[in-house]
């Protein structure tokens, strides 16, 4: 779900440009030139899926990550496998090594485009490495979630959006936001920032930005909340079809 977010279609390189005469307008961010400079925002590109050739510029796992997310993957296929009596797919590990990739994103934004306050879905971890450019960040440890008024996220489940803006916080709106407690760093380039699973961020960026991040999970932190995840939407599909199955019967019954 797009909570009242326009979205627009052009090329890399159009948008490129709309990027620089944003620069050239409004690099200060002038509120009494916002409505003439609209900002949009290039959020979470899977380029390095579209291009393969893309890849050698990226490490997708640093070293100094524990990302165990193809291994997870991997654990869960065999175990649905398993439950359904099938084999696995014979390019089974060709599909997960695309899967592993389409988690590793880019974000281009003008000078002034927010990412709004959220944690992001699926108890996944997430690094966020600045290219080109600054951010600034707002985060909040997850104890934190129950002073952020949190509503539905864009998978309909997680109360893991927030309509907070923590640069102008409205307090009669969020009484309990005063309970928060924020924590503020600007990304430079060639910075990395580590969001742990449930981490509430929220950014803007102060110049014109190029970042590179990836959602993943590791075995001994959130692999097993992913798995446990998967098997509860899976339970929840299988308990569907098996529901119309029945619906169908009893309609043929008829």
């Amino acid at each position: 779900v797009l909570r009242d977010c326009p979205v627009f279609e052009s090329s890399l390189e159009e948008y490129c440009d709309y990027v620089r005469a944003v620069e050239r307008f409004d690099g200060d961010c002038d509120v009494a030139k916002a409505r003439a400079a609209p900002r949009c925002y290039v959020n979470g590109l899977t380029v390095f899926s579209l291009d393969a050739s893309l890849r050698a510029d990226v490490e997708s796992v640093p070293p100094w990550v524990a990302d165990d997310s193809i291994a997870l993957f991997k654990a869960w296929e065999q175990r649905v496998a398993l439950s359904l009596k099938i084999p696995l797919k014979p390019d089974i590990d060709a599909q997960l090594e695309e899967r592993h990739w389409s988690l590793t994103k880019l974000f281009v934004a003008p000078p002034g485009a927010i990412t709004r306050l959220h944690y992001d879905n699926g108890s996944a971890h997430a690094w966020l490495s600045m290219v080109k450019g600054r951010k600034l960040f707002v985060c909040f440890a997850p104890d934190d979630s129950k002073y952020l008024h949190p509503v539905p996220g864009d998978d309909g489940v997680d109360l893991n959006n927030s309509d907070i803006d923590p640069l102008n916080p409205d307090h009669d709106a969020f009484p309990n936001y005063k309970h928060a407690t924020p924590l503020v760093c600007v990304l430079e380039e060639g910075e990395t920032l580590f969001a742990p699973k449930g981490t509430w961020h929220y950014a803007i960026s102060l110049d014109a930005t190029i970042m590179v991040m990836r959602n993943f999970w590791s075995a001994n932190t959130n692999g097993q909340d992913w798995l446990r995840d998967q098997k509860t939407h899976f339970e929840n599909r299988v308990r569907a079809i098996k529901a119309a199955q029945q619906l169908a019967r009893d309609h043929i019954a008829k």
